[in-house]
């Protein structure tokens, strides 16, 4: 049966389908993931062009049977990121991105997920922050959201407090590497800065310790899932974000 859908959402990913037309991934704080035809928005003088770039944001109006939407029409927000040109910008958000769509489902609302990603996405655009600081900040508020919250105050082994920390999520989050050598070390101000993303703050990392606690939040987020974050091999091809 045919529905038409109003909502706020946020393009995860956007593929070319013949030759003027794009599917696109979508990502609704009410509906969660939608796959929606952008039909004729690659033609120059299309309306849905704007609509159908990785993170556009805005309302759309969607139409059709539940699993052949298209897009009606789309009005973008105030701050619009698909208009976004920094490639390590881009690099950044495409992590947080896959990362959304690897959790959320069909029918089934995620609005604080949502947020947070539009929350990461001005961030990237507009904030003094270096991107690889805010992919730390945002990936671990992300993987609180979606209940795989690491436990970040002592080792989930033998609760000592001191030691190099070290991260994984067969632990449940911090470890010492008495406990468990083989999991991901994190830079001595690790714990501190996530302490601080937990509460909403974003701490001062250098460039390699951001690098350090990024591979070590990856890895975590990659084995609660059971899956790779493809976009995260692009990472290496961004140039240095923190000074």
């Amino acid at each position: 049966m045919a529905r038409t859908i109003t909502t706020q959402a946020i393009v995860l990913r956007a593929a070319a389908y013949r030759d003027h037309h794009r599917i696109l991934t979508l990502f609704s704080p009410q509906y969660g993931q939608l796959t929606a035809a952008a039909h004729g928005a690659l033609g120059a003088k299309s309306k849905l062009r704007a609509a159908s770039v990785p993170y556009a944001s805005g309302e759309y109006v969607l139409s059709g049977a539940s699993e052949r939407l298209s897009v009606v029409s789309f009005a973008p927000d105030a701050q619009y990121y698909g208009a976004m040109t920094d490639y390590d910008a881009i690099v950044h958000a495409g992590v947080l991105g896959a990362f959304c769509q690897c959790v959320i489902l069909p029918d089934q609302g995620a609005p604080g997920l949502y947020a947070l990603l539009l929350e990461a996405l001005a961030y990237l655009n507009f904030g003094d922050y270096p991107a690889r600081t805010v992919l730390c900040a945002y990936l671990l508020r992300m993987l609180d959201e979606a209940g795989f919250a690491p436990a970040i105050q002592q080792c989930m082994c033998c609760g000592a407090q001191r030691g190099w920390p070290m991260l994984e999520f067969e632990s449940g989050g911090l470890c010492c590497r008495k406990c468990r050598p083989n999991a991901c070390a994190l830079p001595r101000g690790g714990p501190a800065f996530l302490r601080q993303a937990r509460q909403g703050q974003i701490g001062a990392l250098t460039a390699q310790d951001a690098a350090q606690l990024a591979e070590a939040l990856l890895k975590y987020a990659q084995d609660a899932l059971g899956q790779p974050l493809r976009a995260a091999a692009l990472l290496d091809t961004a140039g240095p974000t923190n000074s």
